[in-house]
């Protein structure tokens, strides 16, 4: 009797966990998307900081004329990782609160920028670097607040 009650119970449970994965799928599937969005942003402006001559990236980035070269490198090989750890999870099953403490680190990276474009008299940059944070904060919550879809072999690791 016992076990059937059990069996009657974890079939329930089973079934609300679908009909709550089910409702938020499409919430799951944007968090995805904003993750990918971001990772591209990082990887290319990472990019750019890697492999630009340092006299042309002041040109595109006059920020970086008040650091040296090698402070400029080191920043864009941080965030070329970061861009990584983010977009990782899509052919690894790296843990999403991995992807979610990067992304934090993504909002402090982009206040700090914004921060930096006001100071320069770069404020046609502060939108780009608000928005990105936006991004980042919602990727942030969709990984840490949020609970997100987990495949049934990470739910039977735990």
């Amino acid at each position: 009797m016992a076990t059937t009650f059990a069996r009657i119970q974890a079939s329930l449970s089973g079934r609300m966990r679908l009909d709550r994965a089910s409702a938020d799928r499409p919430l799951h599937f944007t968090v995805w998307g904003a993750q990918m969005l971001l990772a591209s942003f990082f990887a290319i402006t990472a990019s750019l900081k890697l492999l630009l001559h340092y006299d042309r990236l002041i040109e595109v980035m006059a920020w970086a004329a008040v650091l040296p070269a090698p402070a400029v490198r080191a920043i864009g090989a941080l965030e070329l990782v970061a861009a990584i750890v983010v977009a990782a999870p899509v052919v690894t099953p790296a843990p999403q609160r991995v992807v979610g403490w990067t992304a934090v680190g993504f909002v402090s990276l982009m206040a700090l920028a914004a921060a930096i474009h006001v100071a320069h008299g770069e404020l046609r940059m502060v939108p780009v670097s608000l928005a990105v944070a936006a991004l980042a904060t919602f990727v942030a919550w969709g990984r840490l607040a949020h609970e997100p879809l987990e495949s049934e072999a990470q739910r039977v690791r735990r």
